[in-house]
């Protein structure tokens, strides 16, 4: 699959994961598994 995003929104993306250790490939799909789950509340 590919998408097109915004370089801004791009970097604001990798900070999460990053924080975390983590990649932010498996962080992107992390939140869209739990988006189509309906796991994903806001707080």
């Amino acid at each position: 699959m590919n998408i097109r995003i915004d370089l801004f929104e791009l970097e604001k993306i990798k900070e999460r994961p990053a924080r975390e250790g983590l990649r932010y490939q498996a962080f992107v799909k992390s939140v869209l598994h739990k988006y189509i789950s309906g796991q994903l509340v806001e707080q």
